[in-house]
């Protein structure tokens, strides 16, 4: 979303630990620059980053970069059991990755959420 890509995975659990594990890769959609990688650290088990409010003087400035990390579409409902649901749908009753023809990532599957 956004041309921003989550690597959640820490990198002490990763078999082949790589610089951009555990980061986020934020591509400037207005530019072909290559992705700025902003690590992440844990507390616990949260994954965070730390980041502070620019100054006014660095907002307006135009020859410092600005990344979008967030989108308007598609909202984002925490509470929502939609992500748990396609997530239970990619794999069968055995742990078994379930092959899909199209993997289009701007629209949700339909999920059967129960049988009676």
């Amino acid at each position: 979303m956004n041309g921003t890509i989550v690597i959640k995975c820490p990198k002490f659990l990763s078999a082949l630990p790589a610089k951009d594990d555990h980061a986020l890769l934020v591509h400037n959609l207005d530019s072909c620059s290559p992705p700025l990688t902003i690590m992440m650290s844990l507390d616990g088990v949260t994954n965070y980053f730390k980041a502070r409010h620019p100054c006014l003087a660095e907002y307006e400035d135009k020859n410092i970069s600005q990344y979008h990390l967030m989108s308007e579409r598609p909202l984002w409902d925490p509470s929502t059991s939609l992500h748990s649901l396609q997530e239970d749908s990619m794999v069968d009753y055995r742990g078994n990755l379930i092959v899909k023809l199209s993997m289009d990532t701007h629209s949700p599957d339909m999920v059967m959420g129960s049988v009676v």
